[in-house]
This record gives structure tokens, sequence and C-alpha cells, in this order.
């Protein structure tokens, strides 16, 4: 099973315990059921007013990824398209030597972000299905995950196939089962429920959880 959000109201508040890593990597499996009227909508972020990460689908059918660093905002809009009612998967990476690297299906995409210092710091809660709390998701969102190292693209290449993350920071397998949503990282990091509800099993072949990406 997968999580649904409502497009209004819907959001998993996951706390700020996953700290504040200088690299970092993101990534989540979506399935966007409508627009909502609002410029983006958010899959996961952090921002606390003043810094910020955030992964979301723009309503002209590009994807986002931002990330506030030492040197200021990166950011990228992708060349390449989401389609509604298809399970995407969607991440990026950020860290000083390589700068911000998108991945869409696996798939690198062309635009990159120049690497300006370190991901700074944020205070605020990871957030599930929202973006700065004003951008929320209409639709289904599975396996959202955060690392403190920057992603190859083979890694990316092996989410996008089906792996399960490991050596995670934060891991929402956003099963629908249970409440508080579990964080499956083992720091405990687990997500409190604004709404939601229960989605159809995504579509693309899910593993066993033998099949784990390990970051060295």
């Amino acid at each position: 099973m997968a999580r649904s959000f409502n497009g209004t109201t819907d959001q998993i508040n996951c706390g700020s315990g996953v700290g504040n890593p200088a690299a970092i990597s993101v990534a989540s499996w979506f399935y966007c059921t409508g627009l909502t009227g609002n410029t983006y909508l958010g899959t996961v972020s952090r921002y606390d007013g003043t810094n910020f990460w955030t992964l979301a689908l723009h309503q002209s059918g590009t994807l986002l990824a931002q990330v506030v660093t030492t040197g200021g905002l990166i950011q990228v809009t992708t060349t390449a398209t989401y389609s509604l009612n298809v399970w995407t998967h969607f991440g990026f990476s950020y860290d000083s030597v390589n700068g911000l690297r998108v991945y869409i299906n696996g798939v690198q995409d062309v635009t990159t972000g120049t690497a300006s210092g370190t991901a700074s710091a944020v205070t605020a809660s990871v957030l599930l299905g929202d973006a700065f709390s004003i951008y929320p998701f209409l639709g289904y969102l599975y396996d959202a995950a955060i690392w403190n190292a920057a992603l190859s693209a083979g890694d990316f290449s092996q989410l996008s196939r089906g792996g399960r993350p490991a050596s995670t920071i934060g891991w929402w397998p956003l099963g629908g089962t249970a409440s508080p949503e579990p964080d499956m990282s083992g720091f405990g990091n687990n997500g409190v429920l604004t709404g939601t509800g229960f989605a159809p099993d995504p579509i693309f072949p899910v593993p066993s959880i033998s099949n784990l990406i390990t970051i060295p």
C-alpha cells in the first residue's frame, strides 16, 4: 500500500531529527492524480523560513529540486516532465563537489545545479505531501527517504527499479497501515499524520526487503 494525500490539508510531519548533513540526498516515488491550482505540489520538503530543501512538481509538468547552501540557493527545474496517474521516481543529491543532481526514474536530468558550499542547516520538520506548508500534494507517495550522503547515479538507478532505501537518516515506506507513520531508518523520526489515507498498491515491482541500497 501507499499513502494518499488530498491536495489541501493532508501532510505527514516527520520532525527535525534527521539532522543537517553537509551532503544530502532525498528521494520518493509519487503518483500525481491531479493539479491543485497551486504553482507547485510538494512531495518531500523542509523549510524553516530561511533555509530549505525540497522536491516538488510544477503544475506545468516539470519537476523542481532546491537546496539552500552556505553559498546560496541552488535549484534545478527539469527538462524532463512527469505524467499524471503514473508512478514516477524522483530524487536529488547535493554535495560541495558535484553540486545539485536531479534524477527522474533513475536517469539524471540534463540540467544540473553548480556546487556552492555545503547544505545549510534547517531547523524545521521534514514534511511529506507538502512543501513549505503551502503547496500540498494531490495523489500517492511511497518510499520517501533522506540520506546524509550524495547518492550515485547507480544508486538512483537501483532505487528506480524497485530497490529499497538503506543507510538512511530517514525512511518512510508509507505503507498506509500505521499511525504514526514509522521511520524505518532506525532513528525514530516517526511521522505524525494530518489526514492521509490508503492508496492502491504501487504498480511498479516492489522487491523484498533484502533488496536494499547500501551507501558506504
